[in-house]
């Protein structure tokens, strides 16, 4: 089926995984940012509170994971949980990342149901390694919580591209993985998997991400 376009600025297959490329941290819900920024902000703060919040977005988690398995920090694929993340990054560190966070600046419900649905697959995923005794819980959920950054990705290069594919989407009634590749070329699962690679993110997480349509 040949690919629909929209507007003159329609994105690629291309330009998407070279636009991945550059992309340096994706955006969170304003008013998750804004609490993260308070909560640096107060003397003495736990950081195993900071930890439990960022570990409820994927984007902030996304980026301080991104943050720690840089070459620069000795780890490059090998950090997968927030909470080690962040105690390796260290508070300073911390506070100059959270300063730097920026917002969506989409429609709120859209991303909005976005952030709801990767916070319930990732307590999901958490509840289930429990009971089936999967080792690594807390790695269990992160992957839940991260496999659908690929459409935080896709939002970060193009908002309005992702509207129209996901308006395709709802108007036709049909999968969004399906409006992506007709549209785009490419789907949220394989764009979530440039960015994992790029970020250097463990195999742990970058498989489910590739492959939780699978």
């Amino acid at each position: 089926m040949a690919k629909r376009k929209h507007g003159d600025d329609a994105l690629s297959r291309d330009s998407i995984r070279n636009g991945i490329l550059n992309i340096d941290g994706l955006p969170t819900l304003p008013f998750i940012g804004q609490i993260l920024q308070e909560m640096i902000e107060e003397p003495g703060i736990c950081a195993d509170d900071i930890a439990e919040l960022v570990s409820k977005d994927p984007a902030l988690s996304a980026n301080f994971l991104r943050l720690v398995n840089s070459p620069f920090y000795g780890f490059p694929g090998r950090i997968v949980s927030v909470r080690h993340a962040l105690t390796l990054a260290g508070s300073n560190v911390v506070r100059a990342a959270a300063s730097k966070i920026s917002f969506c600046i989409t429609q709120l419900d859209q991303v909005a149901g976005l952030w709801e649905h990767s916070l319930g697959v990732a307590l999901t995923s958490r509840l289930l390694a429990e009971r089936f005794e999967v080792n690594g819980a807390d790695e269990v959920m992160v992957a839940g919580l991260l496999h659908d950054i690929g459409k935080i990705a896709l939002r970060t290069l193009s908002g309005e591209q992702a509207d129209h594919v996901y308006g395709v989407a709802a108007e036709r009634d049909i999968p969004a993985l399906q409006a992506e590749r007709e549209i785009l070329d490419v789907d949220h699962a394989e764009i979530g998997l440039w960015m994992a690679q790029s970020w250097n993110l463990p195999a742990t997480l970058r498989d489910p991400i590739a492959y939780h349509h699978d």
